[in-house]
């Protein structure tokens, strides 16, 4: 069977409710142009838990247990976790149907946080973001490209964590589309983002990532359930 090793196994279950609370704002500017401006904020709070600490014997290649049991260090532990405050602020102009240019800012002040009473050193993180979104001609016959939706932005994010003295930092590169599909499904929604985290300074590693992610917009379900039919 080979070498064995040991596992350590640390598990914390959450329970319990966040609030946050928010402000959004839209201004008429002139004829199909609007000003949106909004605002965010988490609330700080302390969220309850309980936590598992153990060992258990695996096979080295596999993973697999020897045993499904563990030899517990703790078991049950109550404890809290204390989540900084959040604020968040976005500003676009968009005309509806057609183009949208947004920006958003985040900042959470992760040196108030504690996990089960023992204060971590993390660092105040913020998040910038830019982007826009055009819709070429939405009542297009002919063409159905000129239907679709065309999304692309930036972001650039300060992470809580750092190493040897660097604080890492994660950038993004997102494009996007949403493609009509018809009644009941209104759209199909395509993500792609390209971006790196991390640094090569004081001997650290800087690794890139590629996502793909893929949803669906169901705005037209209601019709037929709340619309009254004119024509039958």
């Amino acid at each position: 069977m080979g070498a064995l090793g040991i596992a350590y196994v640390n598990r914390t279950n959450y329970s319990d409710i966040i609030v946050k609370t928010g402000i959004a704002y839209r201004r008429k500017l002139k004829d199909k142009l609007f000003l949106n401006a909004g605002f965010v904020y988490d609330f700080q709070g302390d969220i309850q838990g309980k936590r598992f600490v153990g060992f258990q014997t695996r096979i080295p290649s596999t993973g697999l247990p020897i045993t499904a049991g563990y030899d517990t260090l703790s078991s049950d532990v109550k404890g809290s976790v204390r989540l900084p405050g959040q604020y968040r602020f976005g500003l676009s102009i968009d005309r509806p149907f057609s183009w949208a240019l947004t920006a958003d800012f985040s900042y959470q002040n992760w040196s108030e946080f504690k996990d089960f009473e023992v204060k971590e050193t993390l660092n105040n993180s913020y998040t910038l973001a830019v982007g826009g979104e055009i819709i070429p001609d939405i009542t297009s016959i002919s063409s159905y490209f000129k239907r679709m939706t065309y999304r692309a932005g930036v972001n650039f994010s300060k992470t809580p964590i750092s190493l040897n003295g660097e604080q890492l930092n994660d950038f993004g590169i997102n494009f996007g589309t949403s493609l009509p599909v018809g009644r009941g499904i209104s759209d199909l929604n395509l993500a792609f983002t390209w971006g790196q985290r991390g640094t090569l300074n004081s001997n650290l590693i800087k690794e890139q990532y590629f996502k793909v992610s893929l949803g669906f917009t169901l705005n037209g379900l209601y019709d037929g359930w709340f619309v009254k039919q004119k024509i039958d």
